[in-house]
């Protein structure tokens, strides 16, 4: 034994991974990693060029039937309502559902890597809002307690870790960003953009040419090899697929890197299911480890000196109302709060957010191999809001979100699609055709969410999953502000749809022949002749209030002080000295940028003030956090002095 303090980090996707990596780099713990589900790696911890993966591109395996890293619906069901008036619940299944395996979430997604913008850590305040009265009525908008300053070294040296992809290269003293509304940069990204596809490129000339500025967007897919990784093949199968060849960052990177350290310990089939904790001495409460059941249903507990939750917000708050330490929302007032003596705020599992995602698609005359690329290789950020600075900032223009450009579809759901409507023959016809792999142009906006009180998480009286435990239930309902906004946004990602190629195009025989919003969530505001002639399928396409974005933020938001959040700006539970969350859970707003890289830099943020011992306040004024900031900034030096981030920190 090493003789060094436990710390427990509950999830090994891209949180865990950091936050494991941050603390078995500081040589201050021994670090025990427990994730739910099984891990499809080979050789983590050893030499990078050798570490394989049973991961594939398996259509039927991963998207016709529940996929390997997706937990099964049927025996870890989660529910859904709107609100306490449709009853315990409306929906059962599938809700949000992110990968349980090591590496998490990341390790199937498409891998945009998106840093927020100055103005999204304050628009609160630029709106004229205060704490206490948020800018956007029937909301609780706020600012985070973080600045975008405290955390741009955080989102560099997670770009080296991880490698992303970008635009922004240095020259001479500068860095140099063709992308106009994105915040400064200390460093340029580590590798160029890799190969473009040719739809992402259609999009990106017809925003052009209406007057908008597309640009490369930064991905967290290797364009070079990079960290002993190969650089992408461009196969096609990056969203909802795992990387074969190691080509795409994931959580399951860092969690490498600190496994090579001889100081974690990664256990798989961990699902844990309770935080075992009691009052200390100090009047403070202490977790003194967890109790998890195993593969076989066995149950184990492990202590620890430190537990850091870095699972999704939503199976982190199950976990904390499992355990006790907070308290479900008063259904019949759910404008009061619920506080408890180890969850003073009574936020706890509150202001629950996901992004309102637009899609729209465009079928073109010829082919275009829309099958080849990585999903998207060109964004446009020009609906997300006025920015990227505060002086910048125009709180008349809607704050929508980016739009991801390209698209792409795999073969079998494209036989999938129609097969309700055709077969043999005629479905032949549509597969040589290839509307869906051949032709396809698409452009998503992930529209910003509003933080509400009744957007919840609490647990489902009447629902358990296979191993007994409650069932989480999400109670979300959109609200005015972001349904209005993609209202305004709708027409003039239309437009766009319908201005790909043709005369002043690098691409002039090729035309839109079809265009249409098809998302089902489409807001009921939304003008009804945006769908033109394709009206006929798209309102018969059942309507979900389920979400379906795989973005999850709030319900632990990080705050300045106890009445305003249920952690502190360092990811500490407010009653505890040694119980931490980290990851999209602390996120106070949820701007509309992929979350994953801001996942990171918190996560590393938390890390760094575990392993530097920075905070443990009662609370905190906001300019306390530059100075703790300055202190984190010489542990990130210290663990990580060989990066761009550190030489320039």
């Amino acid at each position: 034994m090493s003789g060094r303090p436990k710390a427990v980090v509950v999830g090994s996707g891209p949180s865990g991974g950091m936050v494991a990596r941050v603390l078995a780099l500081s040589a201050e713990y021994d670090v025990i990693v427990l994730e739910k589900g099984r891990n499809f790696f080979s050789g983590l911890g050893g030499p990078t060029d050798q570490v394989t993966n049973t991961l594939s591109s398996d259509e039927i395996g991963y998207i016709t039937r529940t996929g390997a890293i997706m937990p099964d619906p049927l025996a870890e069901p989660r529910t859904f309502r709107t609100d306490p008036s449709a009853g315990d619940h409306s929906f059962v299944g599938n809700v949000q559902n992110l990968p349980t395996t090591v590496g998490g979430g990341a390790v199937h997604y498409d891998a945009k890597a998106r840093r927020f913008r100055e103005v999204d850590f304050m628009t609160n305040s630029l709106m004229g809002g205060t704490p206490d009265k948020p800018a956007i009525q029937g909301t609780t908008y706020a600012d985070w307690p973080v600045q975008y300053r405290h955390l741009e070294s955080f989102y560099a040296v997670s770009e080296e870790i991880i490698g992303i992809q970008g635009p922004a290269r240095r020259s001479g003293q500068k860095v140099v960003n063709p992308n106009p509304h994105e915040s400064y940069r200390s460093t340029p990204f580590p590798m160029p953009p890799g190969t473009d596809q040719i739809n992402s490129l259609l999009l990106a000339d017809s925003g052009n040419r209406l007057g908008y500025t597309a640009a490369a967007v930064p991905t967290a897919v290797n364009s070079r090899p990079y960290r002993g990784r190969p650089a992408c093949n461009t196969c096609g199968q990056c969203l909802s697929y795992g990387c074969p060849i190691n080509a795409k960052g994931s959580g399951a990177w860092p969690l490498h890197d600190a496994l090579a350290t001889g100081r974690v310990t990664l256990v798989t089939e961990a699902n844990v299911v309770g935080i075992e904790h009691r009052k200390g001495t100090n009047g403070r409460y202490r977790a003194t480890g967890v109790t998890y059941l195993d593969g076989d249903g066995n149950s184990h507990t492990q202590a620890a000196d430190l537990v850091v939750l870095a699972n999704s917000p939503i199976e982190a708050t199950r976990l904390t109302l499992l355990s006790g330490i907070a308290k479900a929302p008063n259904q019949a007032s759910l404008s009061t709060l619920t506080p408890t003596v180890t969850e003073p705020s009574g936020l706890l599992g509150r202001n629950l957010m996901f992004h309102l995602q637009i899609i729209g698609i465009a079928v073109m005359n010829q082919d275009i191999h829309s099958f080849r690329g990585r999903a998207s290789t060109q964004c446009l950020d020009s609906f997300a809001g006025a920015g990227p600075s505060a002086k910048q900032f125009n709180p008349d223009v809607p704050r929508g979100g980016i739009l991801e450009l390209g698209g792409n579809y795999d073969p079998v759901n494209e036989a999938i699609a129609p097969a309700a409507l055709v077969y043999g023959a005629d479905q032949k016809q549509w597969m040589e055709l290839g509307p869906l792999t051949k032709r396809i142009a698409s452009l998503t906006m992930q529209g910003e969410d509003m933080p509400q009180l009744s957007n919840y998480v609490d647990l489902d009286p009447g629902v358990v999953d296979i191993f007994g435990q409650p069932a989480p239930r999400v109670t979300y309902k959109n609200h005015d502000y972001e349904l209005a906004t993609a209202a305004y946004y709708i027409p003039k990602m239309v437009e766009i749809l319908q201005n790909i190629g043709g005369p002043g195009s690098p691409w002039p025989t090729v035309r839109p022949v079809a265009a249409a919003i098809i998302n089902t969530n489409v807001p009921a505001v939304a003008p009804g002749s945006l769908d033109g002639g394709a009206a006929p399928i798209t309102s018969a396409t059942p309507f979900s209030d389920v979400p379906a974005s795989a973005h999850i933020m709030g319900t632990h938001r990080m705050a300045l002080d106890p009445e305003h959040g249920p952690t502190d700006p360092f990811g500490r539970y407010w009653a505890f000295d040694n119980l931490y969350y980290s990851g999209g859970g602390l996120f106070a707003t949820a701007p509309g940028y992929n979350v994953t890289l801001t996942m990171w830099a918190l996560s590393y943020w938390v890390g760094a003030a575990i392993a530097g011992g920075v905070g443990g306040k009662g609370s905190y004024q906001a300019s306390a956090i530059d100075a703790d900031h300055a202190a984190l900034l010489k542990v990130l030096k210290r663990l990580d002095p060989d990066t761009m981030a550190a030489r320039t920190a």
